[in-house]
């Protein structure tokens, strides 16, 4: 956070993971569908072009929640048949309403020198609303993907390896 002071503006945090264990429980057929069937994701800027296609609730080789890939702003139009969008569709919004219950949710102020630093397929984040004209508000991202910090770690752990 470089710079924050506008009234409101909260951030808001949950664990994406922990809210999908709870829907699988909660919703076992809206679970299945948000866990097999890949949907579009599509953002596109001057220097930027992402497409894929992903699972919501993505499982490793074990059935386990490894993740979760969730984002209004860059899914693109769900392409699914008719009859299987019926289904898929108002599963996504159940999932979508429990990511945001109270039980789940961190609420905080971050101020201008703070910094957060958290997995993107594990936290989902936000921010409640702001008065723009009331202060300044310069927020900054910086993203990487998990196997980069993954072969970032090995390196490090192996150079340890040669220290005497």
């Amino acid at each position: 956070c470089r710079r924050n002071s506008v009234q409101g503006g909260r951030s808001l945090f949950a664990d994406a993971v922990a809210v999908a264990n709870d829907f699988r429980v909660r919703d076992p057929e809206g679970f299945r569908l948000l866990s097999e069937i890949d949907i579009p994701y599509y953002c596109e800027h001057d220097d930027y072009d992402m497409r894929s296609y992903q699972r919501v609730i993505e499982l490793d080789r074990h059935g386990e929640v490894s993740g979760v890939t969730i984002s209004q702003h860059m899914l693109d139009r769900i392409d699914l048949p008719q009859a299987l969008l019926d289904s898929y569709y108002p599963a996504f919004c159940r999932f979508g309403r429990m990511l945001q219950e109270d039980r789940y949710l961190m609420r905080f102020l971050l101020r201008a020198g703070e910094c957060i630093v958290f997995d993107n397929h594990r936290v989902v984040h936000g921010r409640e609303a702001y008065e723009a004209t009331s202060g300044e508000r310069h927020l900054r991202g910086c993203y990487t993907d998990r196997a980069e910090m993954r072969s970032t770690y090995r390196v490090l752990r192996g150079a340890a390896r040669f220290r005497a």
